[in-house]
């Protein structure tokens, strides 16, 4: 309650209670309110002093109305105040399992991995490991293009009557030399094949060395430029 309310409060408190005290008094005293005069009001104050009972209510209430102040005032003066304490919860996040299904290579599937890692070997065996992913992204490339074989193996494998596709191929019988290399090699080769590797040739088809310029190179739209390779798109 605001304060100023609170003092008209106590103060209508304290009239009332006058009123009623009095009116008690005067009919103890048979005194009628409507003869209410100068002199009878004398004679009331006279004879109060003989009625024990109404002085001891009015002690009574004297009393009352001083406690009722000094409580009213106190709580005006020095209002209370609630603090309010947030206690910390400590909070617990739940983690997703992750659950690592195993991969089924089936006889099929380890072929066409072999023959993209024995081409990204001998085709860009000393490239950096995005070089190599790029050559096994041209292989799919052209295994997804109808004008291509439908197999890695078919794609790497394709010639015409003077001229391979790779050109590792056209060049005898070769032999892998650094196993070293060669598994890292099959080990990206067989990401790619399983898709967990982007195309960084932006779907190229075809790709060069740099040291060499092909007349298709002027025709084809060129993509990007990875390691030793350029690559197309065409």
């Amino acid at each position: 309650m605001d304060g100023r309310y609170l003092r008209y409060y106590i103060l209508y408190l304290l009239i009332a209670i006058t009123i009623s005290g009095a009116v008690m008094s005067w009919k103890a005293i048979g005194v009628s309110q409507s003869h209410l005069t100068k002199e009878i009001l004398m004679n009331f104050f006279n004879k109060v002093k003989d009625f024990p009972y109404i002085r001891w209510g009015e002690g009574f209430f004297i009393g009352m109305m001083l406690t009722l102040s000094v409580s009213a005032v106190a709580s005006y003066a020095t209002p209370i105040k609630t603090e309010i304490k947030i206690v910390e919860v400590e909070k617990i996040v739940e983690k997703s399992v992750v659950v690592k299904e195993p991969i089924y290579l089936n006889k099929n599937d380890k072929q066409q991995i072999s023959c993209m890692a024995e081409n990204a070997y001998f085709e860009a065996g000393n490239e950096p490991t995005k070089g190599i992913i790029a050559v096994n992204n041209v292989v799919l490339n052209r295994v997804n293009d109808k004008r291509f074989p439908n197999t890695p193996c078919g794609v790497i494998s394709q010639r015409t009557k003077r001229v391979c596709q790779f050109s590792w191929k056209c060049e005898g019988r070769k032999v892998v030399r650094d196993q070293g290399t060669y598994t890292k090699a099959k080990k990206i080769a067989e990401h790619v094949y399983l898709g967990n590797y982007s195309d960084v040739t932006n779907g190229a088809q075809f790709y060069h060395a740099d040291y060499v310029s092909p007349s298709w190179g002027r025709v084809f739209n060129r993509t990007t430029k990875i390691g030793a390779h350029i690559f197309y798109r065409g």
